[in-house]
């Protein structure tokens, strides 16, 4: 996967992930706080920590764009464990109620740890299949998360604790990557506002400009044929070692101080004509 990630001065919330560079985790942190699906903790990410089930359930709203619901849900839940009317209780109840995530005998366990099956179980049920998964047993549901490309199936078990790093790049392939029930395009342009197309990349067609810019094939929203794409675009993103290059581009759409830009959030070379 090449990398796109999201400029700090984009107004998006997230650090620099400076101490992430030259990990695998850097360009799937990036991409996915610029999606606002990850946040950081305490200023950093820290991705060798565990994921807890508060941080899960958080992630899992954002993801499904349910943030805005929260606030109305906000009361008691079906768990003794959940302060009635906590932020955490709003996201309990619209989770549980899309069957998305569930706590076990009255409990949800907010300070507890997550397993891969666990993660993957609400992911998949967030993302793709519905109520289906939630009866796959721990073993099943990571064989099928396998089987669709969602994960790499070897060398963990399903009860093993996932980490922050090991959600991160789960997400980020769910999002981008995997074809699975809906497509990729159908799926980020509903939950997430990412406009996917190919293009080329032409370089900076302005002296001074702020951009770098890239040519679509084919109209994206209100980028068409020939048309000049402003980009911001991360520190340590080279959109000129692409010069020349036909790439698959997914862009978001910004409003930095009245003036439209697109934040470039997946790049990815293409098979060149």
């Amino acid at each position: 996967m090449m990398s796109g990630p999201a400029l700090a001065s984009s107004g998006v919330s997230g650090v620099s992930n400076y101490d992430l560079v030259g990990t695998p985790y850097y360009d799937s942190v990036t991409r996915l706080e610029a999606l606002d699906v990850l946040r950081s903790v305490y200023g950093s990410y820290p991705v060798n920590d565990a994921v807890s089930r508060t941080y899960l359930a958080e992630t899992l709203i954002r993801m499904v764009q349910l943030g805005d619901l929260v606030p109305a849900a906000e009361g008691p839940t079906k768990y003794s464990d959940v302060a009635p009317g906590s932020a955490l209780s709003g996201e309990v109840n619209l989770l549980d109620e899309l069957n998305i995530m569930h706590g076990q005998n009255g409990l949800f366990m907010p300070g507890a740890t997550v397993t891969w099956s666990d993660a993957i179980r609400s992911i998949m049920s967030a993302l793709y299949y519905g109520e289906g998964v939630n009866g796959f047993s721990d073993s099943t549901v990571v064989r099928t998360a396998g089987q669709v490309g969602l994960i790499n199936e070897q060398g963990f078990e399903p009860r093993e604790t996932l980490t922050m790093g090991q959600l991160a790049l789960v997400l980020d392939n769910a999002i981008f990557e995997v074809q699975l029930p809906g497509s990729r395009e159908k799926l980020a342009n509903s939950s997430f506002g990412v406009q996917f197309g190919p293009a080329w990349v032409i370089g900076s067609p302005v002296t001074g400009a702020p951009y770098d810019s890239l040519i679509f094939d084919s109209q994206i929203g209100a980028v068409s044929i020939d048309t000049p794409l402003p980009l911001l675009l991360a520190p340590g993103l080279d959109v000129d070692s692409y010069l020349g290059q036909k790439v698959l581009v997914g862009v978001k759409e910004l409003d930095e101080g009245g003036q439209t830009g697109y934040q470039v959030i997946y790049l990815k070379l293409l098979p060149q004509d």
